[in-house]
């Protein structure tokens, strides 16, 4: 049986930020889904047949609106109890309340925000080839 990938979960109202950061973090070795907001990403965070839980979520404080939802960002917390949340807030504005392991703040590449994901969460390449 293989190993299940890390699961990522991107919530981010951004169609093309969602995407990219799937893409870069598909190819470091990471499985990621993504979700519009965070009614969307409660529902993707339940755990499904042939898939890992969501170890970490990426959430683009943009995906929360001009309020700063509290309750929602819980009951998301609440949806993936143990994983870790990053925020990714703009330079210029007060983030969202919340317990987040880390803000990362923009402007900021796709890239580097993989980068914060390898340094936290080790995926199936980082470990190098396997031995045959």
């Amino acid at each position: 049986m293989r190993a299940l990938l890390p699961r990522i979960l991107i919530v981010a109202d951004d169609q093309w930020l969602r995407a990219g950061l799937r893409g870069e973090l598909r190819e470091r070795g990471y499985d990621a889904v993504g979700a519009r907001d965070l009614v969307e990403a409660i529902r993707v965070a339940r755990p499904e047949p042939g898939r890992g839980p969501v170890r970490l979520v990426l959430l683009d404080q943009s995906s929360l609106g001009d309020e700063l939802s509290a309750d929602g960002v819980r009951e998301l917390r609440r949806a993936i109890r143990d994983a870790p949340a990053a925020l990714i807030a703009p330079g210029n504005r007060r983030e969202a309340d919340g317990e987040w392991a880390a803000v990362l703040r923009r402007p900021i590449t796709v890239g580097e925000i993989a980068d914060y994901v390898a340094r936290v969460l080790p995926s199936a390449h980082s470990h190098g080839p396997i031995d045959e």
